[in-house]
């Protein structure tokens, strides 16, 4: 069907409607000159079966003609089951992001959630559409989910999926267990990993390191200031070196040395 033959159809149904630009490639946009009633909507759903959103306050419909609307009824079920069983909340308004840069049969989410949501948890609400759909459903940011109708998801590649988003979640765990036990900021945690007598050392390197800044004179502080917390890697690895952190192999561009700063 063209756009021509649905929005001819939607005339027949009494819709009127005009045909705006559509930013999404393979999307259909139209505005009305009147609010849709829920009667019209309804004739709308019955009639035909493509996802589409409907802006309210601004009287237009954008249709995504290559997705079927039972894509988006599983996504916001999934979205209800996982955030129910986790006691999250969210605006029950779902904004649909169109995108000159994706494909007729993607379409871009964005959730209100009330509160910030871990990783973690949005991957187990792609997860769970997925197995109810076999097509590609991923967290994009901290709200936006992209769904990929074009790409199917084996029961393989889900059980993957779940097994990587657990290794990771034990990860951070352990990572945070180890940073309350040891006194050291959780992101060094991460980028340093979980040996213990690693991050003792680097304990008390830190706590050393701390001592020799502070017997420094103000010109010797205010030089190993800017290399530290200004400077470039190799800068950086100069000034570390100097002081004796010990860090490991891992890359100092991911250390924070904040808490340094108290020498200074």
């Amino acid at each position: 069907m063209t756009r021509e033959d649905f929005l001819e159809r939607l005339h027949r149904l009494g819709f009127k409607l005009e045909t705006c630009e559509a930013v999404q490639e393979g999307t259909w946009v139209f505005k009305s000159d009147k609010v849709f009633s829920s009667a019209e909507m309804h004739d709308f759903e019955i009639n035909y079966h493509f996802a589409y959103f409907h802006c309210w306050y601004q009287n237009w419909l954008m249709v995504y003609p290559e997705i079927e609307s039972n894509v988006l009824d599983w996504f916001i079920y999934s979205l209800k089951q996982v955030c129910t069983q986790k006691g999250i909340s969210y605006q029950q308004s779902l904004n649909f992001l169109p995108q000159r840069d994706l494909s007729p049969t993607q379409i871009l989410i964005r959730v209100a959630f009330n509160e910030r949501i871990p990783r973690h948890i949005r991957e187990k609400i792609c997860r769970h559409f997925q197995k109810k759909n076999a097509i590609l459903c991923k967290s994009v940011s901290e709200n936006e989910f992209l769904i990929d109708c074009s790409v199917h998801i084996s029961p393989e590649e889900i059980e993957r999926q779940k097994q990587e988003a657990l290794e990771r979640k034990n990860f951070a765990d352990e990572c945070g267990r180890l940073s309350r036990l040891l006194n050291i900021s959780f992101c060094n945690v991460m980028a340093i990993g979980t040996d213990e007598n690693l991050l003792k050392r680097h304990r008390q390197s830190m706590d050393r390191a701390s001592g020799l800044i502070a017997a420094q004179d103000q010109e010797e502080k205010l030089q190993l200031y800017f290399q530290i917390f200004n400077g470039n890697k190799e800068t950086k690895e100069k000034a570390i070196k100097s002081l004796g952190i010990e860090i490991g192999n891992t890359d100092i561009m991911k250390i924070d040395f904040f808490e340094l700063k108290d020498a200074f």
